[in-house]
């Protein structure tokens, strides 16, 4: 645990990012030896990044309304009594925004490594939710991380379709606000952004019937949004615009504006259900 905390110390120091990637393997490694050799050790610290996690998505969401740094997290903390006497007592200190962000791109890409070994139904509802808002309201980074980790949710055990709100109602937002992102940006979470899009909405006939029809047509909104506007053809990153492309309905994504019920009718006269089953 106190190795542990070190790592995540400096996984939380935004200037130390070059060996972030390296901090995420190191403390993987760890968490793999346990489940080998301490499964019970496995489970106490997996429960503990669990916490964490959920710990941070609070505080990034609070931060934006009354920023109050450093913040102290309890999680990986080592008191005086609780640690061997060689031990120095240490706490995971929180200085900035910034700070909180870095060590959440780091615990989703340790989740998404151990993810396997903690596949439970309980478990697997807490991440899948807390990373539907990190997609959401994260930083470009932290987006990326979090598709990574909802694609590999989906990837062993299906789309959750009970928890269908929180990942649509990121995943609309995120469509909403793709406009106001620079090409730079974009660039950061688009390759994430095409496989989660690709993982979730598979390309096969009937695969939109499994999603609340609420759902179906709030996402078209979104779209003819786009295309309306004029918005898709303005994005620069490829993996972005093809992925969006291959929601609109052939034809529709170089047309600069467009009624609602040539729209819904699609380019061939057929219903808003059929055009989503071609292109989904």
């Amino acid at each position: 645990k106190w190795i542990i905390n070190r790592l995540l110390r400096i996984a939380a120091s935004p200037e130390c990012e070059d060996l972030h990637l390296k901090i995420s393997s190191v403390i993987c490694s760890l968490l793999h030896l346990f489940r080998a050799k301490g499964p019970v050790l496995f489970g106490l610290f997996s429960t503990e990044l669990i916490c964490l996690m959920q710990n941070l998505v609070y505080i990034n969401l609070m931060a934006r309304q009354s920023p109050q740094w450093p913040v102290v997290v309890e999680r990986f903390s080592i008191k005086s009594g609780d640690s061997a006497v060689y031990l120095t007592p240490t706490i995971l200190n929180l200085p900035s925004y910034a700070s909180a962000q870095a060590l959440l791109v780091t615990l989703l890409t340790v989740l998404t490594d151990i993810l396997q070994g903690i596949f439970f139904p309980r478990e697997v509802a807490i991440i899948w939710d807390s990373t539907c808002l990190m997609m959401s309201n994260g930083s470009p980074r932290l987006k990326a991380a979090s598709m990574v980790l909802l694609t590999r949710i989906v990837s062993l055990g299906g789309f959750p379709e009970e928890h269908s709100q929180p990942f649509f109602s990121a995943y609309l937002h995120l469509l909403d606000s793709l406009p106001a992102y620079e090409g730079s940006e974009l660039s950061v979470f688009g390759k994430e952004y095409q496989k989660l899009s690709q993982c979730v909405f598979q390309s096969e006939e009937g695969t939109h019937c499994r999603f609340e029809r609420v759902h179906v047509n709030m996402l078209m909104e979104r779209l003819e949004k786009l295309v309306v506007g004029g918005a898709l053809q303005q994005l620069k990153v490829v993996e972005v615009k093809a992925t969006l492309c291959e929601f609109v309905p052939l034809g529709y994504e170089n047309l600069q504006s467009s009624d609602s019920d040539h729209w819904n009718k699609g380019p061939a006269g057929d219903s808003n259900d059929t055009a989503m089953a071609q292109t989904m």
